[in-house]
């Protein structure tokens, strides 16, 4: 497959100056929570009286660019979803479909599952629910992804994890969702034959496999990850914050 002749170099003119797109969203919410402690998984946890998860959603269905939500979960949350659908009144969600074993797997199975008239598609962490309405135009419009540059300096190590030397931060950024592409090319780039499936944690990461240079957006720690304990403190304050 000749990746040349199928797209053409395109700018942001490209994506949605001129009209609307249309946009489906994935929302892969099918992990284990491993790295939180609590016997109740973290997108279930409240937060200021929501489900982290509810809050994810709810804040997708405002988003003005986002036609549809294709939530992928455990096979026993499925009814937990379609209740949470009606009780919030989340009504872009279209369907509610299981995850694999693995994070590229479970949005493989969300985007074979978006509708056929999708332009673009979204990919947004179901544990990351402060996400600004600002900030998902900002993204979809772009056609790029959500970024945090690393305010830390980051150290390079050996094979013998000894330090073998210092990263210019200045050209690191943290990966962040949503992160939005071309359907036409996330498709190449899913069903890419020589793409390592076992280790994608970052879904642009697909598109990178190609070739193809992806727009970062900075979104800011704001746009936090709940990943481990700390973090629902942290959101707690972000929100009161907001309410100030």
């Amino acid at each position: 497959m000749d990746i040349k002749k199928l797209f053409k170099a395109k700018g942001k003119s490209d994506s949605y100056v001129n009209k609307h797109h249309f946009t489906s969203c994935i929302v892969p919410v099918a992990g284990k929570s491993t790295r939180t402690s609590g016997s109740v998984l973290k997108q279930f946890v409240e937060i200021k009286g929501l489900p982290v998860i509810v809050r994810t959603l709810t804040n997708l269905n405002k988003c003005e660019l986002i036609d549809e939500i294709v939530v992928v979960c455990s096979k026993s949350d499925i009814p937990y979803y379609e209740k949470a659908k009606s009780d919030y009144n989340i009504t872009k969600i279209s369907k509610i479909i299981e995850g694999g074993e693995t994070r590229y797997y479970s949005v493989k199975n969300g985007f074979d599952s978006i509708s056929n008239e999708a332009e673009y598609v979204v990919i947004h962490d179901g544990v990351r629910c402060l996400t600004k309405q600002e900030d998902f135009i900002r993204v979809i419009k772009a056609a790029a992804i959500a970024v945090q540059p690393s305010t830390d300096t980051l150290k390079s190590i050996d094979s013998n994890g000894k330090i073998e030397s210092t990263l210019d931060r200045s050209r690191i950024m943290r990966a962040q969702t949503p992160q939005v592409f071309e359907k036409a090319l996330f498709t190449v780039a899913m069903y890419n034959p020589k793409l390592d499936k076992e280790n994608v944690t970052d879904d642009s990461y697909l598109v990178e496999v190609l070739g193809r240079r992806v727009e970062p957006v900075d979104c800011g720690n704001y746009n936090m990850k709940i990943t481990t304990d700390i973090d629902f403190a942290l959101a707690e304050k972000i929100l009161e914050s907001e309410s100030d």
